[in-house]
């Protein structure tokens, strides 16, 4: 099983797209607050869509294998509805930055 998910980790990291330059006016940066604690930060394209930063967060090996992510304020899970129409991070409202928790998908949202 741990060999399964290092693998699936891997090919998304690979499929992930090139970060863009700092200070670039198309991009948005982005922290990700994993459940122990540990925070991860990236650059996105604003036209990334919310896809691309759930795999980025999955390629962690600390993160969950089933998880949510959720803006820290206001308060909203970052939900993708329908694969064939996923918004962008400019859609999102994630611009020109965003932090982000990585959540158990089962805990409850109050």
């Amino acid at each position: 099983m741990q060999e399964l998910l290092a693998r699936q980790r891997e090919e998304k990291r690979r499929s992930l797209p090139l970060e863009p330059d700092a200070g670039s006016k198309d991009s948005t940066k982005v922290l990700f607050r994993l459940p122990d604690g540990r925070r991860l930060e990236r650059r996105f394209a604003k036209t990334d869509t919310l896809q691309v930063l759930y795999d980025y967060a999955f390629c962690s090996e600390e993160s969950l294998q089933k998880f949510v992510l959720v803006s820290s304020f206001p308060r909203k899970e970052l939900r993708i509805e329908s694969t064939s129409n996923v918004p962008t991070l400019e859609e999102a409202g994630l611009i020109p930055s965003a932090s982000l928790f990585v959540q158990n998908e089962d805990t409850d949202s109050d």
